[in-house]
């Protein structure tokens, strides 16, 4: 059996009309203006930080030994994880060296919250930085290509 398919009418088209357009002047919204008016509901833009993002820094910081348990080898550059957010990156100035192989594997440790509670990451990682940029400014005064760098990301 044969059916027979179900036909929709169609819609009747419209004339097209010529229209011009005339522009109106545009008010700001009632918010805008409420926000604006006084000092206490001033809106006040906060300036992004200046943040490093220097991949031959995040290379000379994987050279070194882990902060953590100093396997040599088989370290990356590590970023805090203080102050971040979803889509925000950290600044390269704040990175440490973790190792990632082996049985240690101190950056997923660190990362994943298995090694430290949250309250002793967020004191190791300030310490940890600037344990890194204390050790390649000393690395810095030996090799000049390391001097190159530093100086570029951290200074002397």
């Amino acid at each position: 059996m044969r059916r027979a398919a179900i036909h929709r009418k169609a819609t009747p088209r419209r004339e097209a009309t010529q229209c011009t357009y005339t522009p109106r002047p545009r008010t700001p919204p009632a918010k805008a203006v409420l926000a604006a008016d006084g000092l206490d509901r001033m809106v006040v833009p906060v300036p992004k930080a200046d943040l490093l993002d220097d991949v031959e820094y995040r290379r000379l910081v994987a050279t070194l030994k882990c902060i953590c348990c100093g396997a040599v080898g088989f370290t990356q550059a590590a970023h805090p994880n203080t102050g971040k957010g979803m889509g925000m990156k950290t600044d390269d100035r704040d990175c440490f060296p973790l190792c990632t192989v082996g049985a240690s594997d101190c950056h997923g440790g660190f990362d994943q919250r298995a090694m430290f509670p949250k309250e002793r990451r967020r004191e190791l990682e300030p310490l940890w930085a600037n344990q890194t940029r204390m050790t390649l400014r000393r690395l810095a005064m030996f090799d000049a290509g390391a001097r190159r760098i530093v100086e570029r990301a951290i200074g002397l």
